[in-house]
């Protein structure tokens, strides 16, 4: 099924640098890494702050590093999130939790070879290659999940439900 209407986030072409006080670039992976630094190279906006981080992964750490860089950040921010889909989102999840605004944000997305699938049954999130319609056992609770095209921006994650959930024993 194809719709021109999603609530998937877009990879975005860039927020405005001209005017920006602060500049935060966090990328994930070397591919994030490499297209961070394409896009906004070091020293190409004289902002009063420049503050660049890279992770690996989206991770528990990582995310925690993002919060305290936007708690510390100033009016007038932008911010670059460079990297793989599931991590790029993750991150833009946190930073509009922490009060970013979707036009402060530049998202560079790498790869979508990775998803994340958030089972209805027992809320755990999976981690998955498989395309959406496809099926994933959940690490929860091992029931074997449709992942659905509906996409959560507050989790970063689709649908996912049980495959045979409406069928009666």
């Amino acid at each position: 099924m194809t719709t021109s209407f999603t609530s998937v986030p877009r990879a975005t072409p860039g927020a405005l640098l001209a005017t920006a006080r602060e500049i935060l670039v966090v990328s994930f992976g070397d591919d994030g890494r490499a297209a961070a630094l394409n896009t906004w190279p070091r020293g190409s906006h004289l902002a009063a702050r420049w503050c660049e981080f890279a992770a690996a992964r989206a991770d528990s750490a990582a995310l925690t590093r993002l919060r305290t860089m936007l708690a510390t950040s100033t009016v007038g921010f932008r911010l670059l999130l460079a990297g793989p889909e599931t991590d790029v989102y993750l991150a833009r999840a946190t930073a509009l939790d922490c009060g970013a605004l979707d036009e402060e944000l530049t998202l560079v997305v790498t790869s979508h070879a990775r998803r994340q699938v958030l089972c209805a049954h027992c809320k755990t999130l999976t981690e998955t290659t498989e395309p959406i319609g496809g099926t994933v056992p959940c690490t929860g609770c091992d029931a074997l999940m449709l992942i659905y095209h509906h996409y959560s921006r507050r989790t970063a994650s689709y649908l996912g439900f049980m495959v045979n959930a409406e069928e009666l024993s």
